[in-house]
């Protein structure tokens, strides 16, 4: 998947260098171009997805750049390490994916068992393992690793009381 985007007016004119800082991509390569088309133009073109993806049974791996949601809420996600996004950055409704390794196992029903690594050009790692289970209409997640050096635990929940939605994360 490609996203491509012209900027036009006076920002692009009065901001040196407003061409050059949209092309910054913090993946593990860098898929993201960008170039000034005249004094008050800029294009800027990126690889947000490519993966390769293999399944069998109960078994999936997929290796590249990809989309890895272990978000449970809308706004605020503590839970999604690998993909966390800005929820005021309205520019951009699909988050980017990230360059990773990704194993899951689905288990039965609404559960499975996932493990990712991810690495970018600056050399850290997210790592992390997620378990994933619904019990009596919940939907809950349990997850551990490590997030570019940093320990993290964390859990989600998502389900209803009486007519109403609740959810939450933590970690």
């Amino acid at each position: 998947d490609m996203r491509n985007r012209i900027f036009t007016g006076s920002l692009v004119h009065d901001q040196p260098g407003f061409a050059e800082g949209l092309g910054i991509d913090n993946g593990l390569k860098d898929l993201t171009w960008s170039a000034a088309v005249g004094d008050d133009a800029a294009a800027v073109v990126g690889i947000e997805r490519g993966w390769l993806a293999y399944r069998k049974k109960n078994i999936e791996m997929t290796l590249g750049r990809q989309r890895i949601n272990w978000g449970m809420n809308v706004f605020w996600n503590p839970n999604d390490l690998f993909n966390a996004y800005d929820f005021f950055d309205f520019d951009h409704e699909e988050r980017p994916g990230c360059d990773a390794f990704r194993l899951q196992f689905n288990t039965g029903g609404f559960s499975h068992i996932e493990g990712a690594f991810a690495a970018d050009r600056d050399n850290k790692y997210t790592f992390a393992g997620l378990y994933r289970f619904n019990i009596r209409k919940y939907d809950f997640q349990m997850l551990g690793g490590r997030k570019k050096g940093t320990s993290v635990v964390g859990c989600g929940w998502a389900g209803g009381l009486g007519e109403a939605g609740f959810k939450g994360e933590v970690s």
